[in-house]
């Protein structure tokens, strides 16, 4: 497990990358002092409030932007499309507006 870090020029942002891929970078919010991450894959919605988190340092968001990437990669990919469930949408809606 290696993690690398690089500091931009202008030391807003820094690259981090896990085992020579690139998973994502953390950005200095200069207002608040603070570092958001900002991942290169794909988070699914359980982990999205982790990846909204902001941190002390661009060393802490790196570790957290590995962690949540280390646990994500494992699962399968989502797929957007969940599947006919016998109705659409304007049906759907339709009943409730009626009151069912």
């Amino acid at each position: 497990m290696k993690i690398s870090f690089k500091i931009s020029d202008d030391k807003l942002s820094c690259e981090i990358s896990y085992d020579d891929k690139f998973i994502g970078d953390a950005r200095l919010d200069i207002f608040k002092g603070t570092w958001k991450l900002d991942p290169a894959f794909k988070v699914p919605p359980a982990y999205a409030l982790d990846a909204k988190k902001y941190f002390n340092s661009s060393y802490d968001a790196g570790k957290a932007l590995v962690r949540i990437y280390r646990t994500v990669s494992w699962l399968p990919e989502m797929d957007e499309d969940y599947g006919d469930f016998g109705f659409s949408l304007d049906d759907m809606l339709t009943f409730l507006k009626t009151g069912g």
